[in-house]
């Protein structure tokens, strides 16, 4: 048998994220990761670790990249309502335009692990909070185009699950109409226009 061609750290852990993205923990063995990553086994864990060492590894990167390339218009000190709104619609075109139907790492992982896993829902958690802080601070710089008594602390864990749920119906297939019926309803209970 010939030897595993060799693939730079990152594009590996970024090969082994697809699977688990797609796979979820539960759904890929160490057999997986070293056809994904194209790293034989003993390469693999010198690089990564153990299973466990090498998914946290690919959420970190997920969180860094996928998730933040997400937010970093939310994150944005000038962002405001108008960036809500086009969060959610780009949200809704990928739920409903995902072939793959994989949704996200870090809603799928809170689903599998959080509930069995520290260190899972340590990550899934500080994600989600990311979310809600990203919002917390757009619907606080932008409290004039709310509804008159809307509390952006209170508006922002709502949006979050919004967020979360549609990634979810990401999994089973949510067509584009129903995706954005969901954003319009939920956009209009905070008036964003």
């Amino acid at each position: 048998m010939g030897r595993k061609r060799k693939l730079a750290p990152d594009a590996a852990l970024d090969r082994a994220m697809g699977r688990f993205w797609s796979h979820g923990y539960g759904g890929t063995s160490i057999a997986d990761l070293v056809d994904a990553s194209t790293l034989n086994r003993g390469s693999l864990y010198g690089t990564f670790g153990d299973k466990d060492a090498l998914f946290h590894a690919c959420l970190d990167r997920y969180a860094a990249n996928a998730a933040g390339a997400w937010l970093e218009a939310l994150e944005r000190p000038d962002a405001e309502l108008a960036e809500v709104r086009r969060f959610f619609k780009s949200l809704a075109a990928y739920a409903a335009g995902d072939p793959a139907r994989r949704g996200c790492l870090m809603v799928n992982t809170a689903v599998e692990l959080a509930p069995h896993q520290p260190n899972a829902e340590a990550a899934t958690a500080q994600h989600f909070k990311r979310m809600e802080t990203a919002f917390r601070n757009v619907l606080e710089r932008s409290a004039a185009g709310l509804r008159p008594g809307a509390d952006p602390a209170s508006l922002a864990p709502y949006l979050v699950a919004v967020a979360s749920g549609l990634l979810v119906l990401a999994r089973v297939g949510i067509d584009r109409t129903a995706a954005e019926h969901i954003i319009d309803v939920a956009l209009s209970s905070l008036a964003v226009r």
